[in-house]
């Protein structure tokens, strides 16, 4: 390759120092590499370790845990076949291997009568046990990468007023090193929809930079708002935690519009939390957390018909002035009564 094909390639595809920041991270932990029995694992169900510790934060982030405060994940194995790139059988393998070496849990859930189907299982992550050796090895290779990372912003910095480099910039997890994902999509709409999930993921993006993101993205067609709609519906498991009608609604009242979609959810969910934080009692609306799935469905159902109304008032009542409060009192509202009847109830 001569000097001037470098020079086009490093032109079109060369990360620029802004780069780094539109790119989706997953986290793979320095101690799969260090403990004597983590380190003999197969390298693929240290990757599936590595994507199952990024859905947790998803489960913590949905509120997915059980009697006992423990955090599960529910996933479907097509779904790791499809985000790893791995066969299904090298999947499985991986996670019969994360539970020998007991790094994973299942749960079996059994028979839900009323859905004449099976509730699906949870799986639990499991912290690794660390002798003091591991924990010594861990903290040497992480003050070795700090020290690196300092070496190359003084390097940077040093002798010439070209580059103006913050340390900041420079992230290093304390326990983990970082690969990137390798999912991409083929077309420019999946393109841009992989860059606005990467934008939302990252922590380091500042709010505005997500408002612009966002505002660029309103002006495209319906077909890529539909697309991340249905995207944030999966990845965040929407239907498996409010239901199917809840979901609906929500759709109904984005007009497919994604950041309508976003501000509807934000606001639902928001006005649910704080019924939850006010009583400290979690509402019981998911399936396989209720021993009674005639409460669940009335849940979902009330729910739904509050937010329809709601939705039809905030179109059509000009009488409302602060329609966001009104929306969020009138959820909290009926959250704190359906709170309420599951006490009284005993569920």
């Amino acid at each position: 390759m001569n000097e001037k094909e470098v020079e086009s390639l490093v032109e079109k595809q060369g990360y620029s120092n802004s780069d780094i920041y539109a790119e989706l991270y997953y986290q793979y932990p320095i101690f799969l590499n260090v403990n004597e029995k983590y380190k003999k694992m197969k390298l693929s169900s240290k990757l599936v370790y590595m994507l199952l510790k990024d859905r947790n934060r998803l489960s913590l982030k949905n509120s997915l845990y059980d009697e006992n405060q423990k955090i599960f994940l529910i996933f479907e194995i097509k779904n790791l076949v499809e985000i790893s790139g791995m066969s299904k059988n090298t999947i499985l393998s991986a996670l019969d291997e994360l539970q020998k070496v007991k790094l994973l849990v299942k749960r079996k859930n059994g028979f839900n009568k009323s859905k004449m189907q099976m509730f699906p299982n949870f799986y639990y992550l499991l912290k690794p046990v660390l002798c003091k050796d591991d924990v010594y090895k861990i903290n040497k290779i992480t003050h070795q990468e700090n020290s690196q990372k300092n070496l190359i912003v003084q390097n940077l910095n040093y002798g010439t007023n070209q580059y103006s480099v913050d340390s900041s910039t420079f992230e290093l997890c304390d326990t983990s090193m970082k690969t990137r994902d390798k999912n991409n999509f083929a077309d420019s709409s999946k393109n841009e929809l992989e860059l606005y999930k990467s934008y939302k993921d990252s922590k380091d993006i500042k709010e505005s930079h997500n408002d612009d993101l966002l505002e660029s993205l309103s002006t495209k067609n319906n077909k890529l708002d539909e697309e991340l709609i249905e995207t944030f519906i999966e990845e965040n498991l929407l239907k498996q935690i409010w239901g199917e009608s809840i979901v609906n609604c929500l759709k109904l009242a984005s007009n497919s519009d994604y950041r309508q979609f976003d501000n509807w959810y934000k606001k639902f969910n928001y006005a649910i939390k704080s019924a939850e934080k006010e009583q400290k009692v979690q509402l019981k609306i998911i399936y396989e957390i209720c021993n009674n799935s005639y409460f669940v469905d009335h849940v979902r159902e009330q729910l739904a018909m509050t937010l329809r109304d709601l939705i039809r008032r905030a179109k059509t009542d000009h009488r409302i002035k602060q329609k966001n409060n009104y929306i969020f009192t009138s959820l909290k509202n009926k959250a704190l009564e359906l709170i309420k009847l599951q006490k009284k109830e005993g569920i």
